[in-house]
């Protein structure tokens, strides 16, 4: 056999093939090292990075009450004490019974996915793009739940008031200008469609940051979307001296915000005024100005969401749960987080409630912890490593609080949805007699999520259009029960 020969031969019979139906017999494509012949690793199933956590809405229990647009209930708010002590014989006094009506209205909440027909079809055998586009609304939606489980606002915010701007030397980069500024909350949803411009620390004076780069994020949270509140009225400076300024921004909170928007420039008008920073507290020391970022003059007001139900933060501030505003660090002293206790104590004289859940960010987590450490209330645990050394492991976490007025045991869950610089402190129950409360929350539906198939049109070619929607609302039953600590500096 002429191993020369076969060779020869199949490379003449390929180039005759490659050749055939070119005019000049000249090849349509050269193959050569930059050409790149080598295999295509992609590897399935699709991966997916975005978080999706719903821990606080599955919590919650949820009943279908089909045939219905919304639920009543009414409460027992309140019985009169008169004075028990009567003569012999004689007939008691009458107390009164106070009672409330309370109209819970359902809502509609849906996302929309779609997927192509062509594109369904080429992803056979790597994965399948409808029944993740399916899941992924699935996801999406129950985490917007979530979402305004806790921040859900009907009501507009109020635009933030008793701000003032003022320089402060040595504490930046900002020249001597005169410096203009306007100031506007948002609400948690739209906390949590941007990123949020955290100061390094709060020494009790000033919480530094630089002004931020333009991000995408800025765009999304102040043009598109909803839960914007108002611009303040435009504040200044006056005439700064000097090349190494700060300058100190401080305003009144806003209930049921979520974080602030600071827009500031050095010329007068919102034209002029650029997204600076998006913060959680209610005081910062810009130390030096953004490079650019969305004009003041593109804010549009929508904090009011009429179709939106009101969230654990709403009905607490506005039915009567106890709000405290910090404006400034958490105080750890004698063996306790004081402004945790206090509210502990506070629902406790006036609702006889002693075990909660205690909602924090990852920030205000760690910030438990470290004040944990300081007052060296912390336990450490020594174990054995795999070779029989002793170990001691760096760190902590605060699991749980004790109530120091019930004695009780109030755990600390770490919510991702909620801003750094609130902390809810939630019943865990409603300890009455006859109470018929089962919950101090729960989710009532005329129909839970279901998903709601699209035909295709000529309009929209062949594509897998569908609908996952729910009609429902979020009852919080015991608002007097609920307690919210928020505009938390950190430290």
């Amino acid at each position: 056999m002429d191993l020369q020969n076969i060779t020869r031969e199949t490379i003449e019979k390929v180039s005759a093939g490659i050749l055939q139906g070119t005019k000049d017999g000249s090849l349509r494509k050269a193959i050569d090292t930059t050409t790149g012949i080598k295999g295509y690793g992609l590897e399935g199933p699709v991966l997916q990075l975005v978080p999706l956590l719903t821990a606080l809405r599955a919590s919650i229990p949820r009943r279908v009450k089909a045939g219905t647009d919304s639920v009543r209930n009414r409460y027992i708010t309140a019985l009169s004490q008169p004075k028990p002590t009567i003569a012999k014989d004689a007939a008691g006094p009458l107390f009164t019974t106070t009672t409330e009506e309370r109209v819970y209205s359902y809502k509609v909440m849906g996302l929309r996915g779609q997927v192509g027909r062509d594109a369904e079809a080429e992803a056979q055998g790597f994965d399948s793009a409808l029944a993740i586009e399916t899941t992924n609304c699935l996801l999406g939606q129950q985490k917007l739940e979530e979402i305004y489980v806790i921040g859900g606002n009907i009501t507009a915010l109020a635009a933030p008031a008793g701000h003032v701007a003022a320089e402060r030397d040595a504490k930046g980069t900002i020249a001597n200008v005169t410096l203009y500024v306007q100031i506007a909350a948002i609400t948690i949803p739209a906390y949590n469609r941007t990123a949020v411009d955290m100061p390094l620390d709060y020494d009790g004076t000033d919480a530094l940051l630089a002004g931020r780069s333009v991000i995408a994020a800025d765009i999304d949270v102040t043009a598109t979307g909803d839960g914007v509140g108002p611009l303040s009225t435009e504040i200044n400076t006056g005439a700064m001296t000097g090349t190494d300024n700060g300058v100190k921004i401080t305003w009144t909170p806003v209930p049921k915000a979520g974080a602030y928007l600071i827009y500031a420039g050095t010329t007068t008008g919102a034209a002029n005024l650029k997204l600076n920073a998006i913060v959680t507290q209610t005081s910062i020391t810009l130390s030096s100005l953004a490079t650019g970022g969305v004009a003041a003059s593109t804010h549009v007001a929508t904090s009011a969401d009429a179709l939106a139900w009101d969230g654990i933060l709403a009905t607490s501030v506005d039915n009567g749960g106890y709000v405290k505003y910090v404006n400034g660090k958490l105080t750890g002293s004698n063996g306790e987080v004081l402004e945790i206790q206090d509210a502990f104590a506070y629902l406790w004289r006036r609702s006889k409630v002693g075990r909660f859940r205690i909602l924090v960010s990852g920030d205000e987590s760690r910030i438990l912890t470290r004040l944990g450490i300081a007052q060296n209330i912390m336990n450490i645990v020594v174990g054995s490593s795999a070779d029989g050394r002793t170990q001691i492991v760096m760190g902590g976490h605060v699991g749980e609080i004790i109530n120091s007025v019930s004695s009780q045991r109030c755990p600390v869950e770490v919510m991702p949805w909620l801003p750094p610089g609130t902390v809810l402190i939630l019943p865990m129950e409603v300890p009455y007699n006859n109470a018929n409360i089962s919950a101090p929350f729960d989710m009532i539906f005329a129909h839970d999520a279901e998903r709601w198939d699209y035909y295709p049109t000529p309009t929209t070619g062949r594509v897998y259009g569908f609908d996952i929607t729910e009609e429902g609302v979020l009852r919080n039953r015991f608002p007097a029960g609920c307690g919210v600590l928020t505009n938390i500096f950190k430290g």
